[in-house]
């Protein structure tokens, strides 16, 4: 079992009385497993968030030479997550920003929406190809596979809409 701080106030850790602890287990395997992020409560840890229910409607299919193709007929741009299991900021956009309504609705009218492990599958490629340095690293796509538009690091739910929206309006070569 991995363990993580999270500074939110409170706190689990008996050296830390600011620190909130967070636990994600090395078997988890995205998107569909659970994310535990503990609080405290009556001076006790208790957990707040297990299983995340994704509204973004992310495809399941690999490689993603095959996203590439859906997004061609569709005519829309790849929303890609490139992530890890034991990334905090990543496991929190999971548990905040991809189980939220509204963000959801947009991405799922404009994008294909693609969600890779940075450490399997064909993570690691994508990892060169895209010069992957900061987790999460969330690019749109072209059907090509030409960047459109980068952000590093986590965003929510305004931030995520305004640099999905930097994507929608930047030309197409």
């Amino acid at each position: 079992m991995l363990s993580a701080l999270l500074l939110l106030g409170g706190g689990c850790s008996s050296q830390r009385k600011d620190m909130t602890k967070v636990s994600v287990s090395k078997k988890n395997r995205l998107p569909d497993k659970k994310v535990k992020i503990m609080e405290i409560k009556d001076n006790e840890c208790v957990e707040v968030t297990s299983k995340p229910e994704f509204i973004f409607e992310f495809v399941d299919m690999a490689p993603i030479s095959k996203v590439f193709e859906l997004s061609k007929n569709l005519d829309k741009l790849v929303y890609l997550d490139i992530n890890a299991k034991w990334c905090l900021p990543c496991k929190l956009m999971q548990r905040d920003v991809y189980t939220h309504k509204e963000t959801a609705d947009y991405f799922n009218e404009h994008f294909i929406s693609y969600m890779v492990d940075m450490e399997s599958g064909e993570g690691p490629d994508l990892k060169l190809i895209y010069d992957i340095k900061v987790l999460p690293t969330l690019l749109w796509l072209d059907h090509n596979g030409r960047v459109i538009h980068r952000k590093e690091g986590a965003c929510y739910h305004e931030e995520l809409i305004k640099n999905a929206e930097i994507a929608l309006r930047t030309p197409r070569r």
